[in-house]
């Protein structure tokens, strides 16, 4: 099972490889790694450095909950 896609995948597919979910991250402030196919993988490694995500947009609380991010906030 991949904690990304939500889908089930064959052993070939799947290496039980972990990972940062960004909407874990994004909604929960969870930075744990989970199981993910290789294609998940490949895909969030691709796009990890890319700030792709506008925090303000997804979950404003975040700023409010987590002191450090909303010190880094750029207005």
């Amino acid at each position: 099972y991949c904690d990304y896609t939500g889908k089930f995948y064959c052993r070939s597919c799947h290496l039980n490889e972990t990972f940062l979910i960004p909407a874990r991250i994004l909604h929960n402030w969870d930075f744990r790694n989970y199981k993910i196919s290789h294609r998940a993988k490949y895909f969030l490694e691709e796009m990890w450095k890319e700030p792709i995500f506008d925090v303000a947009v997804i979950n404003i609380s975040l700023y409010e909950k987590i002191k450090p991010l909303a010190e880094m906030k750029v207005f």
